[in-house]
């Protein structure tokens, strides 16, 4: 297997690009690594990011950038990056606004030799979560003797693609690529991003095929998530700090491991079974958020944090992650296991402008985040107030 190719997927931030180019600079490779910086068209700034691309050194190997004449949005700009699989076997994908550690490569050249031909692993992450993207809750997974763990959630900020892991999505993309509906089996708030989204397609793949992605432990990569066409302002509140020093990574199977989560982040059944061995007696499943919509759960029984009648089980919700109440059997009344019917279509988690919320994570981690929203949605009418003014 050749060695992944490197693509940096770039439209009009000539900064950002800059900044990614010095990160990769620094970062350790063996020879004959490929360099491809792929360059959306419509807008670059008056060829300033052609010039970047152009003028970047790379003595790891063979350097090719990619000006596409046309704008293709960020759904077509990433398809036809994760297409290059054709050409290279294996494709480490990173926008302009992304920061790799040095060591990011041997990361990927390991995951890639371990999990490339697995049929279950939809993808490899560079990057490790902080927040469960649908809550917007602090995501902490259970530790055991690996660096991975597995998450039916595609990832963006740094994202690895064998061919036959591509070639089996654009299969399947081939007859999917209609509007997302209510319907999909996907957080609701994943079924609203816009149609230049790749990202949900993707999800909704992973779910319907029952496929994960590898996700580490400590990131290789984090995001500056610079504002751009979309995305309106710049934020640093979801960076991960990077591992500068591992060099070697203790890998497992998604069948071996007990640390695999669904699409709303929850960890799975068959998961929480390996420590809960009476759990098994049940078909059911885990909504230890409260905010899986009850239509998209199709099991008779449910484990969650509603207000239950007729609880079969009954835990408390004392330790972090919240799964460990379950795994230690922790006495008291904070989570259950019943009957879907017996569940009540509500919880007790706070919703704060639209993020769900535990009232002792509001201040201290994501006040920034609704700070951050004042500002913007400040800076938008101030600007609207100057722009009538002017006319």
């Amino acid at each position: 297997m050749n060695h992944p190719a490197i693509v940096v997927v770039t439209y009009n931030r000539a900064v950002s690009l800059m900044r990614l180019l010095g990160s990769l600079s620094k970062a350790r490779y063996p020879d004959g690594v490929p360099l491809v910086i792929s360059i959306d068209g419509g807008d670059n700034r008056e060829g300033k990011v052609v010039k970047i691309a152009e003028e970047f050194p790379w003595p790891h190997g063979k350097k090719e950038v990619i000006c596409h004449e046309k704008n293709l949005g960020l759904r077509k700009h990433i398809l036809s990056c994760g297409d290059l699989t054709e050409r290279y076997d294996s494709v480490i994908v990173l926008e302009d606004d992304t920061h790799v550690s040095p060591v990011f490569y041997l990361y990927a050249m390991q995951t890639v030799r371990f999990y490339g031909d697995r049929p279950e692993i939809g993808g490899i992450s560079l990057y490790a979560p902080r927040l469960n993207p649908t809550t917007h809750l602090i995501f902490e997974p259970l530790f055991d003797d690996t660096d991975v763990y597995f998450i039916q959630w595609p990832s963006s900020w740094g994202q690895i693609w064998t061919y036959r892991q591509w070639l089996e999505f654009k299969n399947w993309y081939a007859q999917n690529d209609g509007p997302i509906t209510d319907e999909a089996c996907i957080p609701d708030d994943a079924i609203q991003w816009p149609d230049s989204s790749w990202k949900k397609y993707y999800l909704k793949y992973l779910v319907e095929t029952d496929r994960f992605f590898v996700y580490p432990r400590e990131a290789l990569s984090t995001s500056f998530q610079d504002a751009g066409l979309h995305q309106e302002n710049a934020t640093i509140a979801l960076q991960a700090q990077p591992q500068y020093f591992k060099e070697a990574y203790r890998l497992q199977h998604l069948e071996n491991s007990c640390c695999v989560y669904d699409a709303w982040h929850n960890l799975l059944p068959d998961s929480l079974n390996r420590f809960v061995p009476d759990l098994k007696k049940y078909d059911y499943v885990v909504d230890l958020s409260g905010h899986r919509p009850f239509k998209k759960i199709q099991s008779p029984y449910i484990l969650t944090c509603r207000p239950a009648d007729n609880p079969i089980m009954q835990f408390g919700k004392k330790l972090r992650p919240v799964e460990m109440n379950v795994i230690e059997m922790l006495p008291g009344n904070g989570i259950a296991l019943c009957r879907k019917a017996d569940a009540q279509d509500k919880t007790e988690i706070i919703k704060v402008n639209g993020a769900c919320l535990y009232p002792e994570l509001r201040v201290t981690f994501l006040l920034p985040l609704l700070l951050q929203r004042i500002y913007a949605g400040v800076k938008r009418r101030l600007h609207r107030l100057i722009s009538s003014g002017t006319h």
